[in-house]
């Protein structure tokens, strides 16, 4: 059973190395159009591989942007209207995440001249703005659990630990543990969730940074799984403020885990996991989002024909309040399905996706590329019932600004800006993956490691 969840692990990573390989094959160049006199600062080093093409003008007071354009990281200074290359020498960057005050910029790293699916991933750290990326070593395979919310540390988990890691290059290890899942901060930084497993069960606990016990919040038997299913690997999906660990209980193959998984929110420890629905595994298709406020929203899976799996089939975003045990669908049409939900700082509006069902589980290229095209972003109010369709064809894992005025999104192979609601997007960085080669699964594209946006 656990060389099962180790198999499943594997396969995230090979998922993630597949994408790093497919843009490392690339020859393919683009010419540099940053939207200012004087283009990049005096002093920058020029570029000799290919150059994304950027709109610095538009992006003028909207922080910064990292993205991943065909195996190269970059960053985007909206205050200097500066494109910048993260240095990395022999790596290929994916997962960039920014520290909660903008300071620093974490990605993970694979070697470029490893076998195909034998990706290592390792942890490398940057300032906010691009400069001075530096390996942290000493660490083995790693996967970013995230940065503190209110501290500038960084939680990453190798195979067998939690581990703290400072920009300065410090590592601390948290928690120590045969077989290690994931991990997941507490609301204000001073814990973190971690899941454990044994051929018996999965265990499920909070560990203190400042040291002392850990609290345990739930166990799951093998034999017997969460109530209703006989699923008990846990996967935390997150931790948060009037809602507790949101996770994922997971069965012993690969092949059930693809199609379907239920997620549970669990408020306090001991406390009833409350199943809320059936819901496509990991945290990079965007299933799942939690407000401040205690609103939850979730893709679940409906009853339907064909593959759970397949992206484009039997999905509906429903809103959990956070004073009610009950759930309710978000308004849309027949013969479509509804994603990728976002909640503002404030927890009043929810940005969606809505997008036409197919029955084909077929995902060719040209399939792909034509669904994610007819994508369309919506914004529901859940006080009023009330939603409205924005200027925004093809977007996809909308993201909101800090003050809730602005939203980024992907789209076309791009990642566009909408300044205001109001307003028409405009491009801002462009491309993402080699010319007709995004990497899917079942019409599944990860575009969230593509990207992070500190907005300020």
């Amino acid at each position: 059973m656990i060389r099962q969840a180790r198999a499943r692990q594997r396969r995230r990573r090979r998922r993630t190395a597949a994408v790093v390989a497919a843009v490392i094959l690339t020859g393919a160049r683009v010419w540099l159009a940053i939207a200012r006199p004087g283009g990049a600062k005096p002093g920058y080093r020029p570029w000799e591989g290919p150059v994304p093409s950027v709109d610095a003008a538009a992006f003028a007071g909207h922080g910064e942007l990292a993205f991943v354009s065909r195996g190269t990281l970059w960053v985007l200074d909206s205050r200097t209207r500066t494109l910048r290359r993260v240095a990395a020498s022999g790596m290929a960057p994916v997962n960039p995440a920014f520290s909660p005050d903008g300071r620093w910029l974490a990605f993970l790293g694979t070697s470029t001249n490893r076998p195909a699916g034998t990706a290592s991933f390792a942890l490398w750290i940057a300032s906010g703005d691009g400069r001075g990326a530096h390996q942290i070593r000493g660490l083995p395979t790693a996967g970013l659990a995230g940065w503190s919310p209110d501290r500038d540390i960084l939680a990453v988990t190798t195979r067998a630990t939690v581990r703290l890691v400072w920009p300065s290059g410090k590592v601390r290890t948290l928690v120590s543990a045969a077989d290690l899942e994931s991990a997941a901060w507490s609301p204000g930084g001073s814990a973190i969730a971690v899941a454990t497993a044994t051929t018996s069960g999965s265990t499920l606990a909070s560990y203190p940074l400042a040291g002392g016990h850990s609290t345990v919040w739930v166990k799951l038997s093998a034999r017997g799984g969460v109530p209703g299913g006989a699923n008990y690997i846990i996967d935390p999906a997150g931790w948060w403020p009037h809602r507790g660990i949101g996770f994922w209980a997971l069965a012993n193959g690969e092949s059930i885990n693809a199609d379907q998984d239920p997620f549970y929110v669990i408020p306090a420890p001991g406390a009833h996991p409350r199943l809320l629905g059936n819901t496509l595994h990991g945290n990079t298709l965007d299933q799942v989002a939690v407000a401040a406020t205690g609103w939850l929203a979730l893709v679940a899976e409906t009853p339907g024909s064909g593959l759970g799996r397949v992206i484009w089939q039997n999905r509906r975003i429903k809103v959990c309040g956070p004073a009610t045990a009950t759930c309710t669908a978000v308004p849309s049409p027949p013969s479509t399905v509804t994603l990728d939900p976002a909640w503002t700082p404030d927890g009043t509006r929810l940005a969606f996706v809505r997008a036409p069902s197919q029955a084909s589980p077929a995902f060719q290229q040209h399939a792909v590329t034509a669904w994610y095209n007819a994508h369309q972003l919506w914004v529901d109010n859940p006080a009023t019932r009330s939603t409205r369709k924005l200027d925004a064809s093809g977007a996809t894992v909308p993201a909101w600004s800090t003050n809730g005025q602005s939203l980024l999104y992907i789209a076309r192979d791009g990642i566009w800006l909408l300044p205001r609601l109001t307003r028409r997007p405009v491009r801002i960085a462009t491309p993402l993956f080699p010319p007709g080669n995004w990497p899917t699964y079942y019409g599944q594209v990860d575009w969230t490691p593509q990207f992070a946006w500190w907005s300020g």
